[in-house]
């Protein structure tokens, strides 16, 4: 495992990563950092955020864009200069509520915006429209776009702290409560451990969510539906990311991280590695896997997958 130096101050709450192997991170002390995957050296910085960065993400279909969100705003940068922004939006109509996570389309067309308002939101680069999206009775924690139709607005999944995974598209929406074969436990008026969506992954027609109560669950799109589950993980899962079709990579609040096949729709454990830390973000570059943690430094290694 190799550790970047430490150009962040604070807690690094989210990473990504272009196909040229430019990493971006985001954290605590209101700054992004842009890195050479290579060298894992600093190659530009943006330190003017009134807010710490809570989401990055590059556009998959011009890797030099990426967005950056910061409070109840979103501003989309050129990492060849990130001296000037592109364009700088506010989205949320209170100030007090926050930008949770932020995805962008694969035709780089729209940005998928999860907020504390229950509001999933979808933003138009060309035209500065926004679409709101409502579903979720609480705060959406999470979202991910799936694979592109011919529909003129992409599907995006998105998941919130009402324990409710939702497939938004063109025609309507799907909602699906995770907590739905789980038993749950209430002590008084009080939910213990409960299942709130944490984190979302997609792959095509397949995702996969994390939850609070340490469950992963594989899930068909098409039409949305719960194809296996694991409850490896003993607390809350943090993350999950696909590193190819087959294989998908999660951690957890028990500071693991865990390699899955899941080639035949089911969770079968390849690996566990453990952390020194609780996870907030990872991403990965060819067959590397490189993580964001509550420290201030960056971690990468070689998963030794083709």
């Amino acid at each position: 495992m190799v550790v970047w130096n430490e150009k962040h101050t604070d807690t690094i709450n989210c990473i990504d990563c272009n196909s040229s192997g430019i990493v971006i991170s985001g954290g605590e002390d209101k700054s992004v950092q842009v890195w050479n995957f290579t060298t894992q050296a600093v190659v530009a910085s943006i330190e003017n955020f009134k807010d710490e960065v809570s989401a990055l993400r590059f556009n998959p279909n011009n890797q030099n864009h990426f967005i950056a969100s910061s409070g109840d705003s979103i501003t989309l940068y050129d990492v060849r200069n990130v001296k000037k922004s592109l364009l700088h939006r506010v989205i949320l109509s209170n100030e007090d509520d926050a930008i949770n996570d932020v995805d962008i389309s694969s035709c780089g067309e729209w940005c998928a915006i999860a907020s504390d308002d229950k509001y999933l939101r979808l933003f138009e680069f060309t035209t500065e429209f926004i679409a709101n999206l409502d579903g979720h009775e609480n705060l959406v924690t999470c979202c991910k776009f799936v694979a592109d139709t011919d529909d003129d607005v992409p599907a995006v999944l998105s998941g919130g702290c009402d324990c409710n995974v939702i497939l938004h598209e063109l025609n309507g929406r799907q909602l699906l409560p995770v907590s739905q074969n789980i038993d749950l436990c209430v002590i008084g008026s009080t939910l213990v451990n409960p299942p709130f969506v944490h984190c979302i992954a997609t792959n095509g027609d397949v995702g996969v969510c994390g939850l609070e109560n340490g469950m992963l669950l594989l899930l068909d799109l098409k039409p949305l539906d719960i194809i296996a589950e694991s409850s490896y993980h003993s607390l809350a899962v943090s993350q999950a990311v696909f590193l190819n079709n087959a294989t998908l990579c999660s951690s957890s609040n028990e500071c693991v991280i865990a390699t899955w096949d899941i080639a035949q729709d089911s969770f079968e454990l390849k690996s566990a590695v453990p952390h020194t830390s609780k996870i907030n973000s990872m991403c990965c570059y060819t067959n590397n896997l490189i993580i964001a943690d509550l420290s201030n430094a960056i971690t990468s290694f070689c998963t030794d997958l083709p």
